[in-house]
């Protein structure tokens, strides 16, 4: 958990790429998770946190490898990286990401499902002001990604 966190600001991936080829996000968390419980997410917990904070912050290649790693980038966030209750597809909008969407897509992520403010914010993100004067739809993604 802490090799994790000490190495998830920088673009470098290759802390987890070593990580992954010896199980990182699997198993339950060994003697660690047992003394600490609840306080230390599980191992899938840490994994889809690594994905949270790479899609809010633009790590393209992080996303793909954690993708190809079979991390889970359908469900909606627990919220202890990114706000509660937004899929990955969604924080990669509104973070303004967008360039994300494919990448997502690819590992099974269904299209963004925004509120209008949501949409709004995402149109505007990705440089749509027209689009976003009229945003009130509640699927969007950016028309490079359709």
């Amino acid at each position: 958990m802490q090799a994790l966190y000490n190495r998830m600001f920088e673009p470098g991936q290759e802390h987890l790429e070593l990580l992954l080829e010896f199980g990182l996000g699997t198993g339950d968390g060994g003697p660690w998770r047992a003394q600490l419980g609840d306080a230390q997410g599980s191992p899938a917990e840490l994994v889809r946190g690594q994905l949270e904070w790479a899609v809010t912050h633009g790590l393209a290649d992080r996303v793909r490898l954690l993708g190809r790693h079979g991390v889970d980038v359908t469900s909606r966030a627990p919220g202890r990286q990114s706000p509660a209750g937004l899929a990955p597809i969604e924080l990669a909008l509104t973070t303004g990401h967008a360039e994300l969407v494919d990448v997502l897509a690819g590992f099974g992520a269904a299209p963004a499902e925004l509120d209008p403010d949501e949409a709004m914010v995402a149109r505007l993100l990705a440089g749509d002001q027209a689009g976003a004067a009229t945003s009130g739809s509640r699927s969007w993604s950016p028309s490079w990604s359709r």
